[in-house]
């Protein structure tokens, strides 16, 4: 969920000053409060004030309530004008503090006023943390040229100041700006150059947010293993620098993933943790998106009253902050979920046309396909079919149209993927490299010690030793540098494909981005000036942009199957071909198919994502090749023969010719016009490559008006394990 990703930013930028490195640790709080009353009448108004403020810097990473009230007992001080210095710094405070509660208007106005002093006084260090959190503010409202010219003026600050952490400070969070835009092979680059020197200073807060960053990305893309993997490391840095604020937005993250992943019981445990923790110390911006969280673990529970409750709360919450915040969009699109699951169809249509409209204001398309499907699936309920359709209609747009942010984001993640797999690549190869020489190096030495403590004896068997040992590293070096050359080809050649796929992915798609949109806009300004046979024209170049998009993308699936690493897990195909049947519904009930499902085995070890892709391949081919005039009949079996899983999937369609057998397999083969039946040939190639990835084979047979079964086969017990451990090795 982007609202999460978007928290994880917000708190990116906190914390910053002169001194970071080990500055909590410095501050002894029960010191300075007990040095604040037992001297309260010989100390002074401004070592009074400089106390309070350590102690309010102190709370604001801990309690952000007490961190306010100390700031606010500051600011009422009758003389507090009377030390500017001490009043900007408390300024600064104070827009931090508000930043973390989403208070931006009012943190804007405190960061300003501080910054003016800061500047006109070349503070530049304090004047750089203040264009950091400005630029922190832009980012989360998302004007990112704003942010960006921000934290360039930060580092501008920082290397007057000659602060290199706040300069490694405002790098991790440019690189928040490029992956909130989704130029996550620019943003990558940013993130691993602030880790190193995080790293280097042991400054685990920061470390963690690296993590947490790059755990979102994996998030998004479905690879829930990676983000889970990330979230822990984040985690345990945060554990380690006790930072309650930000375990919090990790633990929402895990809950979010577990969610995602469909394991609500452990998610909304994880979830209501981390409402409460943030309830304890005020930290008001996450809660709505945790309450929204707990709803949709609640709703696919069933348990409704408790959904009712919790939506009702961040409604409450969302609309204290605004009427359109993203928050409360989709609290609203939950509230309208409930209705329909209750069956309370008439709400749900209130509630979903509400949502729809907010969420236009808002260009946020993913939450408006969601409100249009289920609308059509409301007015569908009530047999108001004419606005089930229309609904219908714009949620099919809203999904397959060109310039869907998913579409676009989708390529840019695999881009980013490449690029962490990369770094990964070089830094492995680096170390083998090294490993290598180094173990050369000791057998050679060892050797050498040897031959000289018995040399003394027989001085000429050791100089006759000596030299096959020099002869023998000679040849290990020539033998080390020919295999690092293989390897490095070979790393080149992975690389040279993927880039690839890339260009595929995005250099091909923005000039049909281009034609398409153009092709549509001069279609609807244009519609009045132009005769029946120019608007067909117009058509027939948006279809046909929209068909090379999609050859594109499935050129780019079929090229990754290999590259992308195999992520070998136990599952339940029962379960995992429900998700399928939920994924096929609307084509199911569509042509009133029957799908007769036997002796699916209930513990296989396969790749999830990619299994279920060739069963919805299959099982889309069996309903789109099947008369109109006879409903599908879908049958999907499994035997075990030996150390494998044989799989079949029959229906009762049109059939395959006989000659064309052995080549519907290949890349781009299309057996009818796309007229007749849409599609770019690519979805069987595509089975094919996942099958054989897996270890097993696939083949078909079929008749002509009779019907097609396709048959593939999945290793099983040992053999499962075998693929596994060649998987991993294919990835170093």
């Amino acid at each position: 969920m982007k609202a999460i990703f978007k928290i994880v930013i917000l708190l990116s930028f906190m914390f910053c000053t002169k001194n970071m490195k080990g500055f909590y640790d410095s501050i002894n709080k029960d010191s300075l409060e007990q040095r604040l009353q037992s001297n309260e009448e010989v100390l002074d108004d401004e070592e009074k004030i400089k106390i309070t403020i350590q102690l309010a810097e102190y709370y604001l990473k801990f309690n952000i309530k007490k961190s306010n009230q100390l700031i606010n007992q500051i600011l009422k001080k009758d003389h507090i004008s009377d030390y500017p210095e001490l009043l900007a710094n408390t300024l600064y405070l104070k827009g931090r503090n508000l930043l973390l509660i989403s208070d931006f208007e009012e943190s804007y106005k405190n960061l300003i006023q501080a910054k003016t002093y800061f500047y006109e006084n070349n503070n530049f260090i304090q004047l750089g943390n203040c264009y950091k959190d400005l630029g922190t503010l832009k980012l989360y409202t998302n004007e990112f040229d704003k942010a960006e010219s921000f934290y360039k003026k930060g580092i501008e600050a920082y290397q007057k100041g000659e602060y290199p952490i706040g300069i490694t400070h405002c790098k991790l969070n440019l690189g928040n700006v490029y992956s909130d835009q989704f130029s996550y092979s620019k943003g990558i680059q940013f993130y691993y150059d602030a880790l190193k020197e995080y790293e280097i200073l042991e400054m685990n807060r920061y470390i963690g947010m690296v993590n947490n960053n790059i755990g979102n990305i994996y998030k998004d893309l479905k690879n829930y293993k990676k983000a889970h993997e990330h979230y822990q490391k984040a985690k345990f840095s945060y554990q380690s620098d006790n930072d309650s604020l930000q375990l919090i937005n990790a633990n929402l993250n895990i809950g979010a993933t577990y969610l995602d992943q469909g394991d609500y019981d452990h998610a909304i445990q994880i979830l209501y943790q981390s409402l409460s923790d943030a309830k304890k110390i005020g930290f008001n911006h996450p809660i709505p998106t945790i309450y929204n969280n707990i709803v949709a673990c609640h709703i696919n529970l069933g348990n409704f009253e408790l959904a009712e409750k919790n939506i009702q709360l961040a409604l409450n919450i969302s609309s204290a902050k605004g009427s359109n915040t993203i928050e409360g969009i989709n609290s609203s699109l939950l509230a309208a979920e409930i209705y329909f699951r209750q069956k309370k169809y008439n709400n749900a249509i209130d509630r979903a046309l509400l949502t729809l409209q907010k969420a236009k204001e808002k260009s946020q398309w993913d939450v408006m396909a969601n409100a249009s499907k289920l609308l059509s699936n409301s007015y569908k309920k009530k047999h108001q079919y004419k606005e089930s359709l229309y609904y219908l209609e714009l949620n099919e747009s809203l999904k397959d149209t060109l310039f869907n942010e998913e579409e676009i984001k989708i390529p840019l993640a695999k881009d980013f993927e490449y690029q962490l797999e990369k770094q990964k690549q070089e830094q492995e190869i680096e170390q083998q490299k090294n490993k290598l020489a180094y173990e050369a190096e000791i057998k050679s030495q060892k050797r050498i010690l040897f031959f000289f403590g018995v040399g003394f004896i027989i001085l000429g068997a050791a100089l006759i030793a000596f030299y096959k040992n020099f002869k023998e590293r000679k040849r290990a070096e020539k033998e080390l540098e020919k295999k690092n050359a293989i390897l490095e080809k070979y790393i080149e050649s992975n690389i040279q494909l993927e880039q690839f796929a890339h260009i595929a992915s995005h250099d091909l798609k923005s000039p049909l981005r281009t034609v398409g949109s153009f092709s549509s806009l001069l279609k609807r300004r244009a519609a009045s000036k132009l005769n029946k046979n120019e608007i067909e024209y117009l058509d027939m170049i948006g279809n046909a942009a929209k068909l090379m998009w999609n050859l594109v993308d499935d050129l780019m699936a079929y090229s990754q199957v290999n590259s992308l690493q195999m992520n070998l897990e136990k599952h339940d195909l029962n379960e995992l071909l429900k998700d399928v049947q939920s994924n096929l519904n609307f084509s199911i009930e569509e042509k009133n198919a029957d799908l007769q499902i036997q002796n699916m085995p209930k513990q296989i070890m396969v790749d999830e994502t990619k299994i279920r892709q060739v069963f919805q391949n299959l099982i889309a081919n069996s309903l789109k090749f099947t008369p109109e005039n006879k409903s599908p009949i879908i049958k999907i079996n499994c035997t075990q023969e030996e150390d494998f899983f044989k799989f079949s999937i029959g229906d009762n369609g049109i059939g395959i010719q006989e000659e064309y057998l052995e080549t519907i397999f290949k890349p781009y083969k299309q057996l009818h016009s796309k007229d007749k039946f849409e599609g770019t040939g690519m979805g069987l190639a595509i089975c094919k490559k996942i099958v054989e990835k897996h270890g097993g084979e696939i083949h078909v047979k079929s008749k002509i008006d009779v019907g097609t079964t396709f048959h593939f086969t999945i290793p099983a017990g040992d053999v499962s394990s075998k693929i596994k451990a060649e998987a991993k090795m294919s990835t170093v």
